[in-house]
C-alpha cells in the first residue's frame, strides 16, 4: 500500500521483491514497472533498473513500460477515490 502512495522506498521494495522472487512470485515484468516508477526519486531504482534492462528482451521492456502505465494509472485512481473520500468526510464534519 505504502508503494501506491508514492513511497519510493516502498516502490523500490516491490521492485526487489518480483525481481528476486523474494517475497513476491518471481516476475521480471512486475519488477521492471515498479523500478520505473521508483527511478523518478530513487537513484537504486535507477540502477536496478538499468541491470534488469541488460536481462530482459525489448517485448519484455515495452510490457515493463506498459505495466508502469497501468500501475500508475492504479496510484491516480487511488488518490483521486482519497480525494472524494476526504471531501465527504469534511462536509460530514460540518
Amino acid at each position: 500500500m505504502a508503494a501506491k502512495h508514492g513511497l519510493a522506498v516502498a516502490q523500490l521494495s516491490l521492485g526487489i521483491a518480483y525481481d528476486s522472487g523474494f517475497g513476491a512470485p518471481k516476475d521480471f515484468i512486475e519488477a521492471y514497472a515498479w523500478y520505473n516508477i521508483a527511478a523518478a526519486r530513487n537513484n537504486e531504482a535507477i540502477a536496478a533498473r538499468i541491470t534488469l534492462e541488460k536481462t530482459l528482451s525489448s517485448d519484455q521492456i515495452n510490457e515493463g513500460q506498459k505495466r508502469t502505465k497501468e500501475i500508475l494509472a492504479e496510484i491516480e485512481k487511488l488518490k483521486n477515490e482519497e480525494l472524494v473520500e476526504r471531501e465527504k468526510q469534511s462536509h460530514l464534519g460540518r
